[in-house]
């Protein structure tokens, strides 16, 4: 609960979401420059662990269901479209939250980059088209961002 002397807000969210989707995800048509590590993909594996924050406009609500809704709409909008950032989905779940709870007026979303890198079988003479891949703290990314209505 946040507020001054003339109002009051209610907050609640998640902590620590792990989400990943295995397919229908892409990280391409970025700035590149002489520090990037990062090769262009169509295809890679997102995972995070998702923290989200959000701010009811309004109190007397069923805040059970209000948070059950949210979360559902994360869920949700987390794997139904194709990905090409991490930066696109953030937003796209942010705006699914503020459709699915009326009463919420903004939702801050956390979003560390959880990569899984393209294993190198080529010392045993074998191909990987896409099929056995490792996770690494390295490169790290953190995404964030706040997506809340117009007044």
């Amino acid at each position: 609960m946040s507020g001054d002397e003339h109002s009051v807000r209610f907050e609640a969210g998640i902590e620590g979401l792990e989400l990943l989707r295995t397919t229908g995800s892409g990280w391409s048509g970025f700035v590149r420059d002489d520090l990037t590590t990062l090769p262009e993909t169509d295809d890679r594996i997102l995972a995070t662990a998702l923290s989200a924050r959000w701010t009811y406009a309004e109190g007397g609500i069923d805040y059970r269901a209000a948070w059950h809704a949210a979360r559902d709409a994360i869920l949700e909008s987390f794997g139904d479209h194709f990905s090409p950032s991490a930066q696109f989905t953030l937003r796209r779940m942010g705006r699914a939250v503020l459709k699915a709870v009326e009463a919420i007026e903004r939702v801050h979303i956390s979003l560390p980059n959880r990569h899984h890198l393209l294993y190198d079988l080529s010392r045993f003479g074998l191909e990987n088209p896409n099929e056995v891949f490792h996770a690494t703290t390295e490169p790290y990314g953190l995404i964030e961002g706040t997506v809340e209505r117009a007044h």
